[in-house]
């Protein structure tokens, strides 16, 4: 339901998050389902979703209880242990993957659906946010602190550039390019997915929720949040070619086994797409 407090709905953009999150759950995945016909276990099941457009206290969304199945969140609020990791970025590839094979089969319907997305990220083109200028804020705290250190010292150039003109960075990290966007979740991170363990505490299963915040943008932008904000520097320099095969083999095996030529990126295109 909609939170009552006028000032955190204004922030959040509560009612478009309403309107994106009941888009998702009603309208992409049985359109998606079509041609991946497991992508909705990915997802709690949706019950009943309904947004007014007069009246905010009558919106609505509900979703299957998953305690009931034993899932949860992780323990972990930061660094998630390598098999939840994993876990997450195979669920990722195999809901990108959707995006890629219908832009490939049916790409006027793809992209007339992610054109009625609606944008919550009013502070994207607005320097005069508060938002912009918070995110701007706690990167200029890491930037002088690398800044201080030698082996850094060269390497700080583009994070020099983005904190000297934000306005023009923050709009092309979100830029849509028409061969390697997809649907993203938008929040990918430890918050908004459950996790099915065994006795033992191994992590079984994973569902993704909390999709209010979907855009179509670079797949790297859910790739690279959730990788920066759930994993530690340890794991990223051990286990970065692995972390990032599992989510593309997924989205690869997806994409195969759909009965249909599926244009999508080859592993080798990854570094090309992260600089896009």
């Amino acid at each position: 339901m909609q939170i009552c407090d006028e000032s955190s709905l204004k922030f959040n953009n509560g009612g478009i998050q309403f309107i994106n999150e009941v888009l998702l759950y009603n309208d992409f995945l049985p359109y998606f389902s079509t041609v991946v016909s497991d992508i909705q276990d990915l997802f709690p099941k949706f019950v009943y979703g309904y947004v007014s457009t007069d009246n905010r206290f009558e919106d609505i969304i509900i979703l299957e209880n998953l305690s009931l199945e034993k899932y949860r969140l992780a323990t972990s609020r930061t660094q998630l242990s390598l098999e939840h990791i994993l876990m997450a970025l195979r669920g990722l590839g195999k809901f990108h993957a959707c995006s890629y094979i219908m832009k490939s089969i049916d790409k006027d319907t793809f992209l007339a659906k992610v054109n009625a997305v609606r944008d919550i990220r009013n502070w994207v083109t607005d320097p005069k946010d508060s938002f912009q200028n918070f995110i701007v804020k706690n990167c200029e705290r890491g930037f002088k602190y690398l800044a201080g250190l030698e082996e850094y010292k060269d390497k700080l150039d583009n994070v020099r550039q983005f904190l000297a003109n934000p306005a023009e960075w923050f709009p092309r990290f979100f830029e849509v390019n028409d061969r390697t966007s997809v649907l993203c979740h938008g929040d990918f991170c430890r918050n908004n997915m459950f996790f099915k363990y065994e006795d033992s505490g191994r992590p079984v299963n994973v569902k993704f929720f909390d999709m209010a915040t979907i855009i179509h943008a670079s797949p790297v932008l859910d790739i690279a949040f959730f990788l920066y904000l759930n994993t530690g520097q340890d794991q990223r320099v051990q286990h970065w070619d692995q972390m990032i095969h599992s989510y593309y083999d997924s989205l690869k095996q997806t994409c195969e086994s759909c009965h249909h030529t599926v244009e999508f990126p080859t592993y080798e295109d990854s570094p090309n797409i992260a600089a896009d």
